[in-house]
């Protein structure tokens, strides 16, 4: 089996760290980078160096990789470890918890992470380095950017659009054929029924822009 280096020791990469231990990988052939000298693993996953490790550890044969630091404003951090892994030669690698339920027909690029039992609806595609966390929602006819985020409980209806480096909130919902920009952040538990254009945060239910491009947003208070 091949071995499997993991990004990151916090609460997302605890995840990701069970999402391979059910997928079939043994805890020995899994190995955690971090800058901390703590071990946090739940699941007994060993600590094997830090992100200056990476080109020692791409030639002791540690080929795939799978980065476990979450985002929410700022997806920065996740881009850099990409970059790093990137020039170590270290392949990026996508996982789908066994529990998620995905259409056969849905699209995943490099390094996307589904987790527990979310739903994908056929012909969606989940771009590059995207997190779709546990129980999110979406339907049919979606496309999720790369490095972009959907939390936990958040409902996508049909035909959305969420562009690059884009955080939805746990708990909300997304009105079918809605458009939301790149880098923009959707606050928790928000009804968004209006696209939001790019660089903005918006929340509220009915979700309003409250900083960034207020032009397209007339009831913006």
């Amino acid at each position: 089996m091949e071995r499997i280096l993991i990004l990151g020791d916090g609460g997302h990469s605890l995840g990701i760290q069970e999402s391979l231990l059910n997928l079939g990988y043994e805890k020995d052939w899994l190995g955690i980078v971090d800058p901390s000298e703590i071990n946090t693993s739940l699941f007994g996953i060993r600590r094997i160096g830090r992100d200056e490790d990476l080109p020692k550890l791409a030639a002791e044969g540690w080929r795939r990789a799978v980065i476990g630091v979450g985002s929410v404003e700022d997806t920065g951090l996740r881009h850099r470890l990409a970059d790093k892994l990137k020039d170590a030669g270290i392949e990026l690698m996508t996982v789908i918890e066994p529990s998620a339920s995905i259409s056969r027909t849905v699209r995943t690029e490099r390094g996307a992470y589904i987790a527990r039992g979310a739903l994908i609806q056929p012909d969606t595609a989940i771009g590059e380095m995207a997190i779709v966390n546990t129980g999110a929602v979406i339907e049919h006819n979606c496309s999720i950017g790369a490095y972009s985020h959907i939390s936990s409980g958040a409902v996508l209806a049909g035909n959305v659009i969420v562009g690059d480096d884009t955080f939805i909130g746990a708990g909300s919902a997304i009105r079918q054929g809605i458009r939301i920009g790149n880098r923009c952040v959707i606050g928790a538990g928000s009804v968004v029924v209006k696209d939001i254009p790019e660089g903005c945060t918006a929340y509220g239910n009915p979700c309003r822009i409250r900083k960034g491009d207020k032009g397209n947003d007339p009831d913006h208070r």
